[in-house]
């Protein structure tokens, strides 16, 4: 099952002093009731492991894994510049967006448990949806 984080989110979750942590348990629980019913769950959006492996609700999962698509900076630059304005991506916003992108890129392989970067770059929707099925292909038979 494929869920997008933005379906959960409510104005009172809004709460970065707390790192948005009942935000964060709401989507582990509604995954884990997911998985309960022996059903994948693919949950998409920007998270990390340290945002998700110290919450109590972790141990509800035998294993997480973390995929980040990625761009170089220009690209992604350009992107968030070409989207419509009513989703209010500034400048500002985007300089955050790009700090954000460059240190996952630096930190991915040291984070516990790593995140798996895939280049976006040059791939049009179906390109980068085929990357990741092979990604959820590949981090399906290693157990």
């Amino acid at each position: 099952m494929l869920l997008e984080q933005d379906l959960l989110w409510q104005p009172g979750f809004d709460d970065p002093a707390n790192d948005h942590r009942g935000f964060r348990t709401a989507w582990l629980r509604l995954a884990a009731a997911i998985g309960q019913n022996g059903r994948p769950v693919l949950l998409c959006g920007t998270v990390v492991p340290p945002e998700l492996e110290p919450l109590p609700e972790r141990a509800l999962f035998s294993r997480i894994h973390y995929l980040a698509l990625t761009a170089p900076a220009e690209v992604l630059a350009a992107r968030l510049r070409a989207r419509p304005a009513w989703r209010e991506w500034d400048v500002p916003r985007i300089d955050e967006t790009l700090d954000y992108a460059a240190w996952l890129a630096g930190a991915a392989a040291t984070l516990d448990p790593p995140v798996t970067l895939l280049d976006t770059a040059g791939l049009d929707a179906a390109g980068v949806a085929d990357g990741v099925e092979a990604w959820l292909g590949t981090v399906s038979r290693s157990g």
